[in-house]
């Protein structure tokens, strides 16, 4: 076969072989409606990975620090008495009966900071006890309220939290703080940006606002509400349905050497529908140390 006769007769082969114009358009659809497909199950997914708020530490910090070289402690203890009954699709362990048990010292650095650590545990409905993680925490804050009554304070922190309870097992946080006290009203807001540094959503700051309303009775008590919630990645897709909203009434008692805040929280959205909380703080006041 001459060398023009075989170019023409591989032509010819190759357009027997090629797909016609509506199969060529019929693979490109099917192919962008899978990949299509793909993208929005893993955005969802990523949305129900980043709805949980934290468990161990349920708490809407104030704006003050410890005094210069001033240790302190509190313990949280944290109970589900309504959660899952069966692990998360991320291999979490069931909330349902579940007690959390974090103590956290803390001491003050300067005048205006501290810094604090949380050693965690959790004791499941089977009766098994589990170390369940660390955080190391630093607080700041502005030295003078402003307008003599806003104070302004942030507290960040690290934490490596075993798969079982934290799908992601390594974490940050930065927690911008405003508070009021104004006669007998207190309100604190604290916007938390949550960071995971592994994961599905590694690096994309989650948005999981808390914030407390307060009514002083006496000096030393104080009835109110606290708010939680977790909505998901910054310019994320997450849903109301995949959103945690908790509200809770709280007690906080006062007095010169210890707090205590308790608190029965209901779920508006999430897994988990009643938690009953409690913190001890102990640390003697100002006038005391």
């Amino acid at each position: 076969m001459n060398p023009r006769a075989q170019r023409a007769f591989c032509t010819l082969v190759r357009a027997q072989d090629a797909p016609s114009l509506d199969e060529f358009i019929f693979t490109s659809c099917k192919r962008r409606r899978w990949s299509a497909i793909a993208i929005a199950l893993c955005a969802a997914f990523a949305s129900r990975l980043s709805s949980a708020q934290d468990r161990f530490e349920i708490q809407v910090y104030d704006s003050e620090t410890a005094a210069p070289l001033t240790p302190g402690l509190e313990t949280h203890l944290n109970y589900t008495a309504e959660g899952t009954h069966e692990p998360s699709p991320e291999g979490e362990v069931p909330t349902h009966h579940m007690a959390r048990f974090t103590v956290e010292p803390h001491l003050g650095l300067t005048s205006w900071s501290e810094l604090g650590a949380y050693f965690q545990t959790a004791l499941r409905s089977d009766g098994t006890y589990d170390f369940a993680g660390l955080k190391l925490r630093f607080k700041a804050k502005y030295p003078d309220k402003l307008a003599t009554w806003i104070g302004l304070a942030f507290n960040v922190e690290i934490s490596s939290i075993p798969r079982v309870y934290e799908a992601n097992r390594f974490g940050s946080e930065i927690r911008p703080i405003a508070d009021l006290h104004w006669q007998r009203l207190y309100v604190s807001v604290n916007p938390i940006l949550s960071i995971d540094l592994s994961g599905a959503l590694a690096w994309r700051p989650q948005l999981q606002p808390a914030a407390k309303l307060g009514l002083d009775l006496w000096s030393w008590l104080q009835v109110g509400t606290e708010y939680y919630s977790g909505l998901g990645p910054i310019g994320g897709s997450a849903t109301s349905v995949d959103q945690t909203h908790t509200l809770f009434g709280i007690i906080d008692f006062t007095s010169d050497y210890f707090d205590v805040n308790f608190g029965v929280g209901y779920g508006l959205a999430g897994p988990d529908r009643w938690v009953v909380k409690t913190i001890l703080t102990l640390h003697p006041k100002p006038e005391h140390r």
